[in-house]
């Protein structure tokens, strides 16, 4: 038998069906998240009240950026189900 990978052998089955525009808008809400808090950390530390507020508003809507996405790949994932692993066409 050759190394090629069967249909269902994969052990990770949501990184298939996982598509490279979910996993970018993930991946950039993630860094926008981490860049407003350091931002806001060094403001709160340096005095600056109102970058940091603003910085935290920020972080807040990248973690419901990511939200969406997440929940829009999990129910990508849901719809697609048992149905699609371990067909053999």
């Amino acid at each position: 038998m050759s190394g090629t990978p069967q249909w269902g052998s994969d052990p990770h089955p949501t990184v298939a069906t996982e598509t490279p525009r979910d996993a970018i808008h993930i991946r950039l809400g993630s860094f926008v998240l981490i860049f407003a808090l350091v931002i806001a950390a060094i403001a709160a530390a340096a005095g600056v009240i109102i970058l940091a507020i603003v910085c935290a508003v920020v972080a807040l809507g990248a973690i419901g950026y990511m939200a969406v996405w997440i929940r829009r790949r999990g129910a990508q994932v849901a719809s697609e189900g048992s149905g699609r692993r371990g067909r053999k066409d």
